[in-house]
Order: structure tokens, then sequence, then C-alpha cells
């Protein structure tokens, strides 16, 4: 990745991904409700969201 975006883009784009990983450990981690229109994009990923306790 450094190599194509250079040392400052690169740096930027993990802070970005990093911050997008901890949010969602964070939210997991709370058991933040997730609206039910999002269930199709859950069962495409894998996850049946009836089983998920919340």
């Amino acid at each position: 990745m450094v190599a194509a975006l250079g040392s400052a883009a690169a740096e930027r784009a993990v802070g970005v991904i990093a911050t997008f990983q901890m949010m969602n450990r964070l939210l997991d981690g709370v058991g933040a409700p997730v609206s039910s229109q999002h269930n199709a994009l859950a069962m495409e990923l894998g996850f049946q969201p009836e089983d998920i306790n919340r």
C-alpha cells in the first residue's frame, strides 16, 4: 500500500480502517441494535440475524 499511495496516504488509510474496526467492536460489545432492514446483508455475509442475541 505504501508503494502505491505514499507513506502519508497509507498512514491515513490505516487510521481510517482502524477507526472503523474499533467502532464495530465497540458497537458489538455494547449490543447496539441493528435495524432489520440490514438482515438481507447480514445473511449474505453468512450471519443469521435471529441467532444474534441483542
